[in-house]
């Protein structure tokens, strides 16, 4: 998203995704596993909350209420391979659950040496994330760093419930790295939004 800075410091990597129809998400998101996201962030297709004046997005076969349903179950399984990575994880502690809306991934307390730590073992205070709209999703991974994407509070709009809670790594980190997938749409939508130029 935007320039890519000279990388002089910590990378985070975002997974956007979504899926519509009758495909598998959880065979799709297992996949993904391998990639070791710091953070996995679910929305619909829609640009923007309301597809009022954007006829290449209006579904009159699903309603919004259906959209962010079918994101929290992707959510849902996204948790649930987390959960299972951790538990078969030797670096983890099996006693790390996830929990909340957010999908909280509360590390348990150190015990022992340091020496059995893994090198690059970070603490996420939220590995995943449901947004109504792409936009809300983008603002949040770049976290005001792309002129693109305005925060919500800027625009007077209410922040998303636990997101500036989860956003500690995407603050500090030297460069974001995001991956959109699972929905051709939704790559569209990331891509209009980028460059609005490309859907005239």
């Amino acid at each position: 998203m935007g320039v890519l800075l000279p990388f002089s410091g910590s990378e985070v990597r975002v997974l956007l995704f979504n899926v519509t129809g009758d495909r598998d998400t959880a065979a799709l998101l297992k996949l993904l596993l391998p990639c070791q996201f710091d953070y996995a962030v679910f929305c619909p297709n829609f640009t923007e909350v309301s597809t009022a004046g954007n006829a290449d997005q209006q579904n009159f076969n699903v309603t919004l209420e259906n959209v962010l349903t079918r994101c929290l179950q992707n959510q849902s399984y996204w948790n649930r391979l987390m959960e299972a990575k951790v538990s078969q994880d030797p670096w983890l502690s099996p006693a790390e659950e996830v929990e909340g809306v957010g999908g909280w991934l509360k590390p348990a307390p150190l015990h022992g040496s340091l020496l059995f730590m893994p090198p690059a073992a970070r603490q996420l205070n939220s590995n995943s994330l449901v947004f109504p709209c792409i936009s809300h999703a983008l603002q949040w991974i770049t976290q005001g760093r792309d002129p693109h994407f305005q925060s919500p509070a800027s625009r007077g709009l209410h922040p998303h419930p636990v997101a500036s809670s989860g956003a500690v790594l995407l603050k500090e980190a030297a460069a974001i790295r995001v991956l959109v997938t699972g929905s051709l749409h939704l790559v569209g939508g990331v891509l209009k939004l980028l460059d609005p130029s490309l859907s005239q």
